[in-house]
């Protein structure tokens, strides 16, 4: 009761699938693999998500990661299955923030910027980002051998959350590689006139990352 009159009082945005970030929910598999994002708000009322990754008209993760183990692509599937594959390829997929304590859900202006989905603003629109702690999970299953993290934002914001953890795997020996994001947003890095799909642009680097000794 108390956490919810404190959210309340903040009018803070929780991350909208908050009881994963720190793997609660894994009683039943040691994940040896952990692909980290962002930020998946709960707020807009039409963030259709079901799952990370979710917004699947704007996302092809569910097309890339099968792919890495040549398995046939689950974006047109429930979230359901999308479960059902992480746990049986032993992955977990954690964010980086779980929640943004200044985003007021009764302004609209903080609600505009949260449904652009865009890690740019998340970074610069709001000061009070709340970080989910990604080393300890690391710390508590020896089991992960790889670290991923799906974003192509080098902004010192996303940077000072990411370089920690990146330092922390390298000295742990975990295989630690920042991904070329799976949104359309990859549509930037690409050159114009390739002749190459966007999907088929981004595995290829996800191709040169992927551990494949774990």
């Amino acid at each position: 009761m108390v956490h919810f009159l404190l959210k309340v009082y903040n009018m803070a945005c929780q991350h909208k699938f908050y009881s994963y970030l720190q793997l609660q929910r894994l009683t039943d598999f040691e994940p040896e693999i952990i692909i980290i994002g962002t930020f998946n708000p709960e707020l807009p009322k039409d963030n259709y998500s079901e799952w990370f990754y979710g917004r699947t008209d704007n996302n092809y993760f569910w097309d890339l990661l099968p792919k890495m183990f040549g398995d046939e692509g689950l974006r047109n599937r429930a979230h359901t299955d999308w479960k059902k594959y992480c746990k049986r390829k032993k992955i977990a997929l954690p964010d980086l923030l779980s929640g943004i304590n200044d985003a007021d859900f009764t302004n609209e202006a903080h609600i505009k910027v949260l449904s652009k989905y865009t890690d740019s603003d998340l970074a610069t629109r709001f000061k009070d980002q709340i970080p989910n702690q990604v080393i300890p999970l690391l710390q508590t299953y020896s089991s992960i051998k790889s670290v991923y993290l799906t974003t192509t934002n080098n902004s010192q914001f996303w940077e000072g959350l990411w370089r920690p953890l990146e330092n922390y795997c390298f000295q742990s020996g975990i295989w630690c590689r920042k991904l070329m994001t799976p949104s359309k947003g990859a549509r930037f890095f690409m050159t114009k006139n390739s002749g190459i799909s966007m999907l088929d642009f981004i595995y290829n680097d996800w191709l040169s990352k992927w551990n494949y000794n774990r």
